[in-house]
């Protein structure tokens, strides 16, 4: 699948609803000491909060996929993703459908509802301070807003050993290889759009496309 070499003078902007930044300063600002550490001792997330501020930057069953960036192939499978990202890309666990519980979400939320950025960061700010849970709404506001934007992520934040050492990575590169295809099906080989969303972490793209 791929588009026409008519269609390569055609500009194609790449954005995504991942707000690093944004996320980052609200988290530092609205977190006490020890639920920050959560984020600052996590070994996938730590890096998150020392990347470069730039408060206009919104950081946007496959094996790779290539671009074609001025003549020149480009590759981004899962091995560029670990080695650019940090995040951990190694085999989802074998019993991955079972892990969890909906108790966290269906206390806050119900269960079944969606759950919206807005709805997460306001349900954070009007907990209070020494709520046992302020730490898994904070991870559900980080992973929901910088990782996987679109993905139902409410079961996975009742284990947070597990979020650990779950391979995000793997989820977000995931994620971004049905985006693309799902652009290169809309468009049917035309670009007739100059901008194409990403609602998953897609920072690498960006670097791998500027080289």
């Amino acid at each position: 699948m791929y588009f026409n070499l008519s269609e390569y003078i055609k500009p194609l902007k790449l954005s995504a609803k991942c707000y690093i930044t944004r996320t980052v300063n609200f988290l530092r600002a609205h977190l006490k000491s020890h639920e920050l550490d959560w984020f600052l001792g996590h070994p996938q997330f730590k890096h998150f909060f020392h990347m470069p501020k730039d408060v206009n930057h919104k950081l946007i069953e496959i094996e790779e996929c290539w671009f074609v960036v001025n003549g020149t192939p480009i590759r981004y499978s899962l091995k560029e993703m670990a080695l650019i990202s940090g995040l951990y890309c190694h085999e989802y666990p074998w019993d991955m459908e079972s892990l969890g519980s909906t108790e966290f979400v269906g206390k806050h939320f119900g269960v079944g509802t969606t759950i919206r950025y807005d709805d997460v960061k306001a349900k954070l700010l009007s907990m209070k301070k020494a709520s046992p849970d302020r730490v898994k709404m904070a991870v559900l506001y980080f992973l929901c807003s910088v990782l996987i934007g679109k993905k139902n992520l409410g079961k996975a934040i009742d284990d947070l050993d597990m979020c650990k050492t779950f391979p995000w990575g793997c989820l977000a590169f995931d994620e971004n290889m049905k985006d693309i295809f799902h652009c290169m099906n809309h468009f049917g080989g035309v670009l007739s759009t100059n901008q194409w969303v990403f609602p998953s972490f897609i920072i690498l793209l960006e670097v791998i496309l500027e080289l």
